[in-house]
């Protein structure tokens, strides 16, 4: 996720920005030649750590000797294909499912059953009927200042400044597959290069902001005087919103500021440089324009019929009587928005749909630091969050309280023990996808009907919606940047808690992770005529029908604290 620079870049930790890898779904599309390793009945982190570390992920060699089982898949994009973000996948043997894009750095695949015959590999065997489900992050090269590529080196830190990666999207990294839960395997990719058909266009490649800014000489810090003037500039307009200026952001450089708006990684070759506009890209391609437009053209149809069936207003802290929302979080110097807006997403689900607003929390550093899906503190998905807790569960928040230092997965190994004892219940999320089906085909209805319905819902800020002008936001209705950022790749992760409308202006009630100190008292209301989401991520809460075994598992294996 490789967020927007914009012209006063400013920001916490990087969010959704993890590893350098920058992939379409058209860069993904056509035959792919599978292997795939036995399965157990043990899950298996595939050779990755917990959290997941870019730069250290397992190398394409990892596991050769045990990939007994091989197949080929056709990969199709949905219709318009210029756009899509996923589709339809073929087996050699005529079975059929659906992939879709993880934001621009990997693919899941689904099938109905056991389409690849992977139970017969298994061992033990697997005789029963079970959904068949995969996913691997797209390979990326490392290049090393001297103009040598390594690929995948455990020793190379990507939070080097000098480093820069070259994106493999026809290769993936080691990835996992499940049988329902009842089996667990690894898998890796290649796809087939199309002789006839047209030259693919060339990899992208990313360089480390901090590299990009360093590069241009002497590095300087945020002060008061320039975020004053900022703000006075902001509030001089007179609009529907008023900025302040918070101590957070002074002090900080361009490329710390960026980190924690989530940009980490911009394209070759950026703009212009300048202290205070951490610029991404110098030209945004015709493909992207297209995407974007067509997209846009979608947002807001449907939205008159939604407000037919549904209220005119919504708010999940006083709503059914109660409030079924957490106080509003500060992810301090740690990258989670993703796992705090995730998190946050399926306990209010879950209290709405257990009619207890009171319930315990679910905890935020459990994935966070221990899912083998996202990279911790160094940024995630909230989408991975969720199908990682549907794979091994929940665990509430009293048993791995947040922290936003922490390098490893560290669970109180008391609390889990007294969880068992209880004889309460187990949970685990399911159902974890996006709105529409796929990334970026959200809608303003489907927001609308899904708050009413099921709760919250987790959304994406970028490009025009978050940069210089939203990270001084005080109180009001945000109507979007002066100086937009053309660039929408990548985005910082905040909790969609509902709606409504004051002097004619219809707004979004988003709550933030930025401590309740910022805006009003931690969140910010944004025009639904101006904000476009680029994603609506969700996922339900069930009871767990194993009982907490692979939570269990996973704590056995973290480090005990009290």
């Amino acid at each position: 996720m490789k967020l927007f620079g914009l012209s006063f870049a400013l920001a916490l930790a990087p969010c959704q920005a993890d590893i350098p890898v920058h992939c379409h779904a058209q860069d993904v599309m056509g035959q792919w030649d599978i292997e795939i390793a036995p399965a157990t009945t043990e899950r298996t982190s595939c050779k990755h750590m917990r959290p997941d570390a870019p730069g250290k992920q397992p190398g394409p060699t990892e596991m050769l000797e045990s990939m007994k089982g091989k197949k080929r898949l056709n990969l199709e994009v949905a219709s318009p294909a210029r756009v899509g973000t996923g589709g339809k996948v073929t087996q050699e043997g005529g079975a059929s499912g659906e992939w879709r894009m993880i934001a621009d750095e990997g693919f899941e695949i689904n099938f109905a059953a056991d389409a690849l015959g992977v139970s017969a590999l298994a061992a033990p065997k697997f005789e029963g009927k079970a959904p068949l489900k995969m996913f691997a992050f797209s390979r990326y090269e490392i290049q090393t200042p001297k103009g040598a590529n390594v690929s995948m080196v455990a020793t190379m830190d990507m939070a080097s400044l000098e480093a820069k990666s070259v994106s493999k999207c026809g290769e993936t990294i080691l990835g996992w597959y499940s049988l329902g839960r009842e089996r667990w395997g690894c898998w890796k990719g290649t796809r087939q290069v199309d002789k006839s058909a047209p030259p693919p266009p060339a990899p992208a490649v990313l360089q480390s902001v901090a590299a990009a800014h360093k590069a241009k000489g002497k590095v300087k810090h945020l002060s008061f005087a320039q975020a004053s003037l900022h703000v006075e500039r902001i509030n001089a307009r007179n609009g529907k919103w008023n900025a302040r200026v918070y101590d957070r952001w002074l002090g900080k450089t361009p490329a710390e500021l960026a980190l924690h708006r989530g940009v980490r990684y911009q394209r070759q070759k950026p703009q212009h440089l300048s202290f205070l506009s951490m610029t991404r890209m110098s030209n945004r391609t015709k493909f992207d324009v297209e995407l974007d437009t067509y997209r846009a053209s979608l947002y807001w149809v449907g939205a008159a019929d939604a407000f037919k069936k549904f209220p005119k207003a919504l708010d999940w802290r006083e709503e059914r009587g109660g409030n079924y929302l957490e106080p509003v979080a500060d992810q301090g110097a740690c990258g989670s928005c993703w796992a705090v807006s995730g998190m946050r997403m399926l306990t209010a689900r879950h209290k709405i749909a257990q009619k207890k607003p009171d319930a315990l929390p679910w905890s935020i550093s459990f994935p966070l630091y221990c899912s083998e899906f996202n990279q911790g503190c160094e940024g995630g998905y909230g989408i991975l969050a969720s199908s990682w807790s549907a794979d091994v569960g929940l665990l509430p928040a009293n048993c791995a309280t947040y922290s936003d230092s922490g390098t490893k997965c560290a669970v109180n190994a008391t609390c889990v023990a007294e969880l068992k004892k209880s004889g309460e219940p187990r949970w685990r999320a399911t159902a974890s996808r996006y709105l529409g089906g796929r990334q970026d085909l959200v809608t303003e209805a489907l927001l609308i009907q899904e708050l009413n319905e099921r709760g919250p819902v987790m959304v994406s800020l970028k490009g025009p919606q978050l940069g210089d002008d939203f990270m001084f936001y005080s109180d009001g209705v945000y109507t979007g940047e002066s100086k937009p950022n053309p660039d929408a790749t990548g985005g910082h992760a905040v909790l969609l808690i509902g709606y409504g409308e004051e002097d004619k202006t219809p707004y979004w009630i988003v709550q933030n992770s930025w401590g309740a100190d910022w805006g009003e008292d931690g969140y910010v209301r944004m025009s639904r005529s101006i904000t476009r989401f680029g994603s609506g991520e969700v996922g339900d809460v069930i009871i767990d029908e194993q009982n907490g075994s692979q939570v269990d598992r996973v704590v056995e294996g973290a480090a005990k604290i009290r």
